[in-house]
């Protein structure tokens, strides 16, 4: 009986290890193809980018980064936002512009997404930023 639990946690660990593995091969094709730039990019998608089954890939993105799907493409979209936000790139864009680079496909999806995450929207987060240079 001892034994037989020992082979099942350390497949529970095994198998723990190939799914960060594989979601760490996921987020790079994300990130280095740019894919969550593309506003509306959806998990069938990623599913035929990266040949991982829809259902597979989602339940992948849900135990392993902790978010659904849209949550996951989102959360890189703030990423990328606070990344270019004070770069000479993006000098002269208006949020509504710097959120639409990032892949925000409109104003509301990106402020909501600012606040659960950020407790600020882009504008308010933009503010604090600037003012936290000076």
């Amino acid at each position: 009986m001892i034994r037989l639990l020992d082979n099942s946690a350390l497949r529970y660990e095994k198998q723990k290890k190939i799914d960060r593995a594989s979601l760490e091969a996921v987020n790079r094709i994300v990130i280095l193809k740019g894919l969550f730039l593309q506003a509306g990019f959806s998990l069938v998608q990623l599913a035929l980018e990266t040949g991982i089954p829809r259902n597979a890939l989602s339940h992948l993105i849900n135990s392993q980064a902790g978010h659904n799907f849209n949550e996951y493409i989102n959360l890189m979209r703030i990423r990328h936002f606070k990344e270019k936000a004070l770069t000479s790139e993006w000098d002269g864009f208006t949020v509504k512009m710097m959120a639409k680079a990032s892949g925000f496909s409109c104003r509301t999806t990106s402020y909501r997404t600012f606040k659960r995450h950020l407790g600020l929207g882009p504008e308010e987060y933009l503010k604090a930023i600037k003012e936290g240079q000076e």
